[in-house]
């Protein structure tokens, strides 16, 4: 959250918490302890004392508050769904000449990963989250979003930052990456592709990620990227939450 450290006792809004760190410590806490706390449950209590006060007591079968588990939908996201304000409306709205390119980059440093294994933590990463299958279509002269019920696989190009006899290529990266993130298509997709990097000095790699700002904002840049790290290492990321088109 920002800060140097935070007590038991310390208000984890006031600590700089939001909606996004709530949700990442629901995870957390489902994870590693098998309790299921929801995002309403740490806006009401903010601390985490009260926090677990509150778990056990409901494990008691006391009635202190604890609200109703959401009933997220499980399945995939199908069908149609409004624009989202204001983002996704001013965005239909603007009429850009190259709507494809709209998008925010972000880069992963990595050990050497199994390329095989990155392609499957993909595609479970389309099926954890619904905008990733989303589309943008016209219907009855007015644009809606769509969630298409089969998931493409999305190819995970490589790149080698050096050449075998030690020469740079980054100019040839720099051109890869630019046409990858500029080739989009908001009405067929894919709205993100992700690029694997390899070949630096020190033996580390790159997962390079661009998604369009339709799908994405910075904000959920770490829930992704958290998430593509567990499934990459095979863990259960446990029940969604509340689609997008919920």
């Amino acid at each position: 959250m920002g800060v140097a450290s935070s007590g038991i006792d310390d208000d984890l809004y006031t600590n700089s918490g939001d909606s996004i760190s709530s949700m990442q410590l629901v995870g957390d806490i489902y994870r590693e302890l098998g309790r299921k706390v929801s995002v309403k449950d740490v806006f009401i209590h903010r601390k985490a004392r009260r926090i677990f006060d509150n778990v056990l007591s409901h494990e008691a079968g006391r009635r202190l508050p604890l609200l109703p588990p959401l009933k997220a939908d499980q399945g995939l996201a199908t069908g149609i769904a409004p624009l989202l304000p204001p983002i996704q409306t001013w965005f239909t709205f603007k009429k850009l000449q190259r709507p494809e390119y709209c998008n925010h980059c972000f880069a992963i440093r990595t050990p050497p990963l199994d390329v095989g294994r990155l392609t499957e933590a993909v595609r479970l990463l389309q099926l954890r989250h619904d905008a990733l299958r989303m589309r943008i279509e016209t219907r009855n002269s007015q644009s809606v979003q769509t969630f298409v019920p089969t998931i493409r696989p999305v190819e995970i190009a490589t790149l080698r930052i050096r050449s075998l006899d030690g020469e740079s290529s980054k100019p040839t990266e720099e051109r890869e990456l630019l046409t990858r993130q500029s080739c989009f298509n908001i009405a067929e997709g894919p709205f993100f592709t992700i690029v694997y990097v390899h070949g630096y000095e020190d033996g580390s790699a790159r997962v390079w990620c661009s998604f369009h700002h339709l799908i994405m904002d910075t904000v959920s840049w770490n829930i992704i990227r958290s998430d593509l790290q567990m499934l990459y290492q095979g863990a259960d990321l446990g029940m969604k939450s509340s689609s997008v088109q919920q």
